[in-house]
């Protein structure tokens, strides 16, 4: 099932995150979760429990990410981070807009991390995503 990405409210959340980083924090389980839904559509992925990196080709900061996501693994086990290239997104203009300042972002089914970011927010991830 793929999701409506014409939402309303999800382009206001969209809207809301671009202007700041932390603004999906207020959003309770159901509606996070319904709008980690709908950004994984624009991937054509089916929503499920795993973990994104969202970021985009060449990003140095992707992979600073990727070994801040190693370092963090020695801490305490981790899901594995599936890569995810905004402009391979069927709306890339969209998301590039609202996300592009923002990468690397890491995106789990209850909390969307923007960078900058170190180990141990990435570790903490892992308590609020149980």
């Amino acid at each position: 099932m793929f999701v409506d990405m014409n939402n309303p409210i999800f382009i206001n959340q969209l809207t809301d995150l671009s202007k700041n980083r932390f603004a999906l924090d207020t959003l309770s389980n159901e509606q996070f979760f319904e709008f980690y839904q709908t950004l994984l559509s624009n991937f054509k992925i089916r929503a499920g429990n795993n973990w994104y990196l969202i970021g985009t080709d060449g990003c140095h900061l992707c992979d600073v990410t990727k070994s801040i996501v190693e370092q963090a693994s020695c801490l305490g086990s981790l899901p594995i981070l599936h890569y995810l290239d905004l402009a391979e997104a069927n709306d890339a203009s969209l998301l590039v807009d609202s996300l592009g300042v923002m990468i690397p972002v890491i995106l789990t089914p209850s909390r969307l991390l923007c960078y900058p970011f170190g180990v141990m927010d990435v570790v903490n991830l892992t308590k609020t995503s149980a």
